[in-house]
């Protein structure tokens, strides 16, 4: 049963809020203590921690078991029938199995579609089921009762799922306001839900904002709103904080075509409390392609830096509860292109990264490699950069 819930929400008089601009030098350089390549041509997506020896990694239509030790403990893959799948998402479940979930696509039609499976930490599947009418489910997670919510773009109007635990659909809300690309989605201190995406300029905010929709446990809309964050901000996710105030992590750029990490704070209501920028005061562009919430309250974050002279590396930083980056280290080699593409983070605290490289050469055969590596959580020894 779909249940439509277009409505317009005004932002209402704006409260004292607090904008926080700094610039930084680019992030100190830093070795990995331990890296594992998977030299197969494949595309990784995501990585979960499954105890403290081995991981899960999702890769375009395929789960892998991996332990630190770099052995592969088992392959799953991913097919509905006769459809094509791509995984977006992957998450670990409060019992200890784990959720995936993506699009599926008919081979006849070329239609896609959501698509969802529950997978143990064997890689067995349990269950996977697949929606219609529904566009390609993005962001998941668990709800309090078990529950799993999941959203995503369709049409590009932001849409949120409710499926109970074993994959039935309880209902799919579509919510105000365009939406262009941009991820984010939690569950709220009221049992509800909170999602984020880029927007489209509207006669509050001017450029492309940053679009937050707050719902209550059965998808009924409480409020969306705009919020400026700088240009063509892009939201990467969206976190519930103790207080029930809202941070959306992602990336934006200043007026002066710097690139760098951002954090809008939201009390629950929808008002804004702060917007903190951290921008690289060069010319090395970044962007962020995961975010973590650590035991302790703060933000991990990774992706792709590049200046456009030297080949492409690593970003991985923390920001503390105010959206402040406390530390960013760059993980590269001058003879090949590196990014990050996902994090994880592990019981003793370090980060468990996802990434690929790249031979910088056009020489023939040239292929890219999946790499997993490991930092320590407060970013390992940092030195300048020799490029």
């Amino acid at each position: 049963m779909l249940l439509f819930a277009f409505s317009i929400s005004s932002c209402g008089p704006k409260p004292e809020s607090q904008s926080d601009q700094k610039k930084f030098v680019r992030p100190d350089e830093t070795d990995p203590t331990w890296e594992y390549v998977v030299k197969e041509k494949l595309t990784g997506k995501k990585v979960v921690v499954i105890d403290d020896n081995s991981c899960m990694v999702a890769f375009d239509n395929e789960l892998r078991g991996i332990a630190l030790s770099g052995k592969e403990l088992w392959k799953t893959p991913i097919t509905v029938g006769k459809h094509l799948t791509e995984i977006l998402c992957l998450t670990r479940s409060k019992d200890g199995n784990f959720f995936v979930a993506g699009s599926a696509q008919d081979t006849a039609s070329g239609e896609p579609y959501a698509w969802v499976a529950q997978l143990k930490s064997t890689g067995e599947v349990t269950w996977q089921k697949t929606f219609t009418g529904i566009g390609p489910f993005e962001n998941l997670v668990e709800a309090k009762n078990g529950d799993i919510a999941a959203s995503g773009i369709s049409g590009r109007i932001v849409f949120l799922s409710r499926l109970k635990a074993n994959g039935e659909l309880l209902w799919s809300n579509y919510y105000d306001g365009v939406a262009y690309q941009g991820n984010g989605l939690c569950s709220t201190l009221e049992d509800g839900f909170a999602l984020t995406a880029q927007g489209t300029t509207d006669s509050i905010v001017e450029g492309d904002p940053v679009r937050v929709i707050k719902t209550d446990k059965d998808g009924k809309l409480i409020w969306s709103k705009s919020f400026a964050v700088d240009k063509s901000p892009f939201p990467q996710q969206v976190f519930t904080d103790a207080a029930g105030n809202l941070m959306v992590i992602g990336k934006s750029t200043d007026k002066g075509e710097h690139d760098g990490p951002f954090a809008l704070q939201i009390d629950g209501a929808g008002n804004k409390i702060s917007v903190k920028t951290n921008y690289w005061e060069d010319d090395v562009v970044d962007v962020v392609t995961d975010v973590k919430l650590t035991p302790e309250g703060n933000y991990m974050l990774c992706g792709d830096l590049f200046n456009f002279k030297v080949p492409r590396r690593v970003f991985v930083g923390e920001m503390d509860k105010s959206g402040t980056l406390l530390w960013s280290r760059s993980i590269g080699k001058k003879e090949e292109d590196r990014g990050g593409t996902a994090l994880s983070i592990l019981p003793n605290g370090s980060l468990l990264v996802l990434g690929y490289r790249s031979d910088v050469s056009n020489a023939p055969g040239n292929t890219t490699q999946i790499s997993f590596f490991t930092i320590p959580g407060n970013g390992g020894v940092g030195r300048k950069s020799d490029y």
